[in-house]
C-alpha cells in the first residue's frame, strides 16, 4: 500500500506518522470544482510536502482548465448516472 506521511497533532510530538494515499486523494479529490481540488491539493502539499501531491498539482497547473472541468463533470456524470 502507498503510505505519505503526516505529523502527529498532538503537543510536543515529533513523530511522522504514515498517510495513505487513498486519504490524500480522497481529501483532495471530494469536491466538486476544480478550483475546489486545486486549492485541497495545495493546501495539503504545503502541510505534508508531499511529493506526490506536489506533482499531482504541477500536472492539473500544466492542463487546461477548461478540459480539466470538462473532465470533471465528465467523470460526475457518469458516476452518477450509475447511481441511478
Amino acid at each position: 500500500m502507498l503510505r505519505r506521511e503526516r505529523t502527529t497533532h498532538e503537543p510536543g510530538a515529533r513523530e511522522r506518522e504514515p498517510l495513505p494515499l487513498i486519504e490524500i486523494v480522497d481529501k483532495c479529490f471530494c469536491h466538486d470544482t476544480m478550483e475546489q481540488i486545486v486549492d485541497s491539493l495545495e493546501r495539503v502539499a504545503s502541510e505534508t510536502n508531499d511529493a506526490w501531491c506536489i506533482s499531482t498539482l504541477n500536472r492539473l497547473k500544466e492542463a487546461l482548465p477548461l478540459s480539466l472541468t470538462v473532465f470533471l463533470r465528465s467523470v460526475s456524470f457518469f458516476f452518477l448516472s450509475k447511481l441511478i
